[in-house]
């Protein structure tokens, strides 16, 4: 059991999903941290097929149960990251909302801090999703301002896709941000 409740829907969670309401509908989708599941009833709406991944078991328990009238194109898998999906499948659409805060010394919670700059978890989605985006995939993810935005960029920047941002959210503390996030082979 992890020493954390599930990861429900909050303010990031929205922002993400205000961002996928206008999408095309597409073949298969993956969202990388499905948590309880909101999101993915979402895609479930817009994808023939989702793929959710889920590396903490309780979450994804969860999400099973809340999408229990939804699982007719839902597969709910316990995984870190896109271990269980081919380099080689066909994705049109990949959505996370990744842990994004720098670590706290105070204390520890793998649902929201993101790495040492809170942007290592970014980074390794983004990374594990190239192959997909190279194909003409989309990935959607969440960022925030109190992580490294310079050093995701560059990264980002690096693997020659492009970053468009899709819609923000200001709080007293931080902004939230929705990227879009492409293959851009002339850039």
């Amino acid at each position: 059991m992890p020493s954390h409740a599930p990861y429900g829907p909050a303010e990031d969670t929205w922002l993400l999903e205000d961002a996928l309401k206008n999408l095309r509908q597409v073949v298969r989708s993956v969202e990388v941290g499905c948590g309880t599941g909101y999101i993915t009833k979402i895609l479930s709406e817009k994808s023939l097929e989702v793929i959710a991944i889920e590396k903490d078991a309780q979450s994804a328990y969860e999400a099973e149960k809340n999408l229990k009238n939804n699982l007719y194109n839902i597969h709910i898998v316990v995984a870190d990251g896109f271990d269980p999906i081919r380099t080689s499948a066909e994705i049109d659409l990949i959505v996370s909302n990744p842990p994004y805060l720098p670590l706290d010394e105070a204390f520890y919670d793998m649902a929201i801090h993101g790495g040492p700059t809170g942007v290592e978890v970014t980074e390794m989605i983004v990374k594990q999703a190239l192959p997909y985006l190279q194909r003409k995939g989309e990935l959607f993810i969440i960022s925030s301002s109190l992580g490294n935005q310079k050093k995701l960029f560059e990264t980002i920047s690096s693997l020659r896709l492009k970053v468009e941002i899709i819609s923000t959210k200001r709080f007293f503390f931080e902004e939230l941000s929705c990227l879009k996030i492409f293959y851009s082979p002339h850039e």
